[in-house]
């Protein structure tokens, strides 16, 4: 028997203890944390107060990071403003560099950084993160330090400190020692056995030694630990170069200059050796400078001089100027030498010269330019006052001009083609896009363009010059105090004098609508400036379809004040009267309406000159025929269809109004017999594809299409107007039962409002909150009308608790009391700036 309830105790065991696990996780994930505040997310993370304690949480309602540790003053709610491409500057890593705007955060005492959309740039578990530079950042974990950059971590966690060479090899201190280790090898080309290392780390280029220190003493060592000067010397970290010059080494407090090509050692023992503190500037290519007094000469990377030490300054950096010239500056004057010693220049121009595209100089003198090529030799022959760089507006290269300016006058010379155009505009300046080989010049207050040679396309004989579009390649329409005209620059003729207040290409026609404002008077007139249709006035041009050959004109009777119509056909010029007193014109494929008797309408043939017979005259003509695109709207018994070119009906007239929501798409509304209007959706064939059941109230068509969503309206017993949203295929997304829909910016969810209480649908129709809850929290930049911003988990309130809830509904194990803002209202934490070795 005992063995008998021992096989059932161990039988029955393991199932009893998986149930009470079971139930006791139920339990604990039942139980919900109350807390006595929260913040709405901002990129992802919200904070919860506890007294006066708080933490940030993540989407999932997990303690994500304890404080932000600000130091750059831009919170995650103040976001810096993104440009025109939407793009925040700075706000990612670019071009090799780590992130401008980013939140340095801590979750116990380990530090992380966030970037401002949110991600996870470091989690936090490193011991500190010191991010003063955009290059690189030092990170330190477990007592180990190493560098991150755009790229990631420089190195693995292995040294106690490290610093960049040349972005391979890298100084690293291990056990309070020295060495350098390569990345591309994996392993220390330089054992840590020196008490001290230098560099020059802000030298543009970067050497391939550095300065060690072993028993006291600094000699010169390369990245293979190769000795290149031996170690008795003492060193400063001044006057850093990275060439075959080295100037920060003294012995016996003497300043000594080394080469390490020729060994060679000079020992200053009359100060002449330039400092970091002199106007001398490091130079290129292992050149450097020499100094007696205040006067200085240069030598070559040999030691050998090429320039004599006789001027005030020299610079060469194969930047300001290319490789090989040297500027030097002589009693107050500048002038170019090269690297052989060979004068180009000769010192005599007042100021520092300006590059023009690697190939040409100019030099200023007694506040007057002149133009050199980089031999010396003058290009342009004379002075002017103004010599500047001009690239006109898609031009092909960076610099296609040079401006010139004598006295009040302006020319250029063209670099490409070297053709000089003497200055002689008081203004030169680009026209636009579509025609970059002319420039607009002003002569005398009048304006006229030259091309890029110089050669006159229009006298400078107007005050306004327009170039035209594509169909009238060789016109521009010019203007004469405020009168205009058309101008043939290939005929180098005035075709249409500027005597009219307006001018307008008719497209696809050749011809050129003109107004005169004296009596509304109108007409067209060709590209020669022959009349096509006689300018009269009160006279008014109406275009029947901008893509066929009919104008509709209308002129007012001076006597009667009765208008008559004319027909116009612009390809043949001929003509012929409408014996119509109303023409409603509507760019219908060569057809308009026409008022035929009273309160009756046709459509009117303009090629076959009858009008249009068809199922919309039986029983009768309608009362209005007005044309758009391809079709008519008519109103018929004082009811609205749609008919096509032939008068056959696409939509029978029994609507009390007619709305073309979008391609195939209408908005049909018909009064009951109480008079109250009722719409419905549908298409083309009059299938309703949502019923005609909803009120329609007067307004903009376009507010009955938003979003591709089909406008719901009803209204309630009490009169309120309840909205809601059906899709394009008809189906109710959102029942019309709402007192308020607000989209969000993405329009993929709606906040709906219903009396007191609100909640959220996704835009397919599904609930994500349902319409019982208080209070929905919006973002701080949300209006009370317009689009509402809020982003998930989105902080709901219901009986009076508020909470989180994620795009499934599902709230998150977290309850507040009230609402807190995410940026705590204390003094920032101040993180200490980490120094560099």
């Amino acid at each position: 028997m005992n063995h008998l309830i021992m096989f059932n105790t161990r039988f029955y065991r393991k199932p009893l203890l998986l149930c009470s696990l079971f139930l006791l996780a139920f339990f604990c994930r039942a139980v919900a944390q109350e807390l006595e505040g929260g913040s709405r997310f901002v990129h992802g993370f919200a904070r919860v107060q506890q007294g006066s304690d708080y933490y940030y949480i993540d989407s999932t309602g997990k303690r994500a990071f304890d404080r932000i540790l600000d130091r750059d003053g831009h919170a995650f709610d103040v976001v810096p403003v993104a440009g025109n491409d939407g793009i925040i500057p700075g706000a990612d890593t670019a071009e090799g560099h780590l992130p401008e705007y980013f939140k340095l955060v801590s979750l116990d005492k380990k530090q992380g950084v966030l970037l401002l959309s949110g991600k996870w740039m470091l989690r936090p578990e490193y011991d500190s993160i010191a991010t003063e530079y955009r290059e690189a950042w030092r990170v330190t974990k477990g007592g180990k330090s190493t560098l991150y950059k755009a790229t990631g971590f420089a190195l693995p966690f292995l040294f106690d400190a490290v610093n960049e060479l040349d972005g391979n090899c890298f100084l690293v201190q291990q056990d309070d020692k020295w060495g350098i280790y390569d990345k591309r090898a994996a392993k220390l080309t330089t054992p840590c056995v020196y008490e001290d290392m230098d560099y020059c780390f802000g030298c543009e280029s970067k050497g391939d030694y550095a300065f060690a220190q072993k028993n006291g003493k600094w000699g010169v060592i390369s990245f293979r630990n190769d000795i290149l000067l031996p170690f008795e010397y003492d060193h400063q970290h001044a006057n850093m170069r990275s060439d075959e010059w080295v100037q920060c080494l003294s012995r016996d407090n003497k300043p000594l200059l080394i080469n390490l090509r020729t060994k060679a050692v000079t020992e200053d023992t009359c100060g002449c050796l330039d400092r970091e503190d002199d106007s001398a500037p490091l130079l290129a290519d292992g050149f450097r400078t020499v100094r007696q007094g205040k006067l200085y000469g240069m030598v070559n990377a040999d030691g050998q001089k090429v320039l004599p030490t006789q001027y005030e300054s020299i610079r060469y950096d194969g930047i300001a100027l290319p490789r090989p010239l040297v500027e030097i500056s002589q009693q107050g004057k500048s002038g170019i030498a090269d690297t052989s010693g060979h004068m180009i220049i000769q010192p005599l121009y007042d100021d520092y010269f300006m590059m023009i595209s690697d190939t040409l100089l100019v030099a200023v003198r007694e506040n007057k330019c002149y133009l050199f090529n980089t031999k010396g030799q003058p290009v342009l022959q004379g002075a002017y006052d103004d010599i500047r760089p001009w690239r006109p507006m898609d031009s092909d290269t960076t610099t296609a001009f040079l401006k010139l300016v004598r006295g009040e006058l302006m020319g250029f010379y063209n670099l490409h083609t070297r053709k000089l155009v003497a200055p002689q505009y008081s203004y030169i300046y680009d026209t636009d896009t579509s025609r970059k080989y002319y420039l607009m010049a002003e002569k005398n207050g009048r304006q006229g363009v030259i091309d890029t040679n110089g050669t006159v396309i229009i006298p400078p004989r107007f005050d306004d010059v327009q170039f035209l579009a594509n169909g009238y390649p060789n016109q521009a329409q010019v203007a004469i105090n405020y009168k205009y005209g058309i101008y043939d620059y290939v005929k180098n003729v005035l075709v249409i004098p500027a005597r009219y207040n307006n001018i307008t290409p008719v497209a696809h026609h050749e011809l050129y609508f003109v107004q005169r404002d004296n009596d509304k008077a109108e007409g067209l007139l060709d590209l020669e400036g022959k009349v096509a249709y006689p300018v009269l006035s009160r006279q008014r041009l109406d275009q029947a379809d901008t893509l066929a050959n009919y104008f509709v004109i209308s002129r007012r009777d001076s006597l009667s004040e009765k208008l008559r119509y004319t027909v116009f056909n612009s390809r043949t010029h001929e003509r012929y009267a409408l014996p119509y007193d109303t023409v409603v014109p509507g760019g219908y494929k060569d057809r308009v309406g026409v008022h035929v008797g009273k309160r009756q309408y046709a459509l009117f043939d303009l090629a076959t000159r009858k009008t249009v017979e068809g199922a919309y005259t039986q029983d009768g003509l309608p009362q209005l025929v007005y044309p758009y695109q391809d079709k008519a709207m008519i109103m018929k018994n004082d009811k609205i269809g749609i008919i096509d070119t032939a008068g056959n009906f696409k939509i029978p007239p029994v609507y009390d109004m007619l709305y073309p929501v979008m391609e195939n798409t209408y908005l049909f509304v018909q009064r009951d017999a109480n008079g109250a209007a009722h719409y419905g959706y549908g298409d083309s064939t009059t299938k309703l594809f949502v019923p005609m059941e909803y009120d329609f109230l007067p307004g903009d068509r376009e507010d009955y299409l938003r979003d591709s969503l089909l406008l719901l309206v009803k209204r309630g017993p009490d009169g309120t107007v309840l909205k809601g949203f059906a899709g394009l295929d008809g189906k109710t997304v959102i029942p019309a039962k709402y007192e308020s829909i607000r989209a969000t910016e993405n329009k993929q969810y709606f906040l709906v409002k219903a009396g007191e209480q609100s909640g959220i649908i996704r835009r397919n129709g599904e609930v994500v909150l349902p319409v019982e809850f208080e209070e929905v929290l919006l973002d701080d930049n949300t209006l009370y009308f317009g689009e509402a911003a809020f982003s998930f988990p989105v902080m709901a309130k219901k009986n009076g608790t508020w909470a989180y809830y994620d795009t499934e509904g599902k709230a998150l194990p977290l309850r507040m009391k009230a609402t807190i803002d995410y940026m705590p209202v204390e003094e920032p934490v101040v993180v200490p700036v980490e120094a560099g070795h």
